[in-house]
C-alpha cells in the first residue's frame, strides 16, 4: 500500500470533533507504521481551509488519492467505514 495522506477538519475542540480524532487515531495505530500520514486541522483557527476544500461541515476526513479525493463526513465511529475508504 502507499503512502496515503489524510486530513481530518474539525471545529474547536467539540466532543464531537474528540471522538473522530479518536477513531481516526485508532485507525492510523491499526496499519503498518508510516503508511498513513495524518493532519488535524481546526477550521476555527484555520478557516481559508474550508474554502479551499469546500469544507460546509464538519467533523471531515478527506483522504488524498493519486486522481482523486474521498470524503467521510460525520463523527466518523464507523471504524470499517473508514477502513474501506482507505483501502480502495
Amino acid at each position: 500500500m502507499n503512502k496515503q495522506k489524510c486530513i481530518l477538519f474539525i471545529m474547536n475542540n467539540s466532543p464531537l470533533s474528540q471522538a473522530a480524532q479518536a477513531s481516526i487515531r485508532e485507525v492510523v495505530d491499526s496499519y503498518e507504521q508510516g503508511t498513513i500520514d495524518i493532519e488535524v486541522i481546526d477550521l476555527n483557527e484555520h478557516p481559508q481551509y474550508a474554502i479551499e476544500y469546500g469544507i460546509i461541515a464538519t467533523p471531515i476526513l478527506i483522504v488524498r488519492k493519486p486522481n482523486t479525493i474521498e470524503r467521510i463526513v460525520g463523527d466518523l465511529t464507523d471504524i470499517e467505514k473508514v477502513k474501506l475508504l482507505l483501502k480502495k
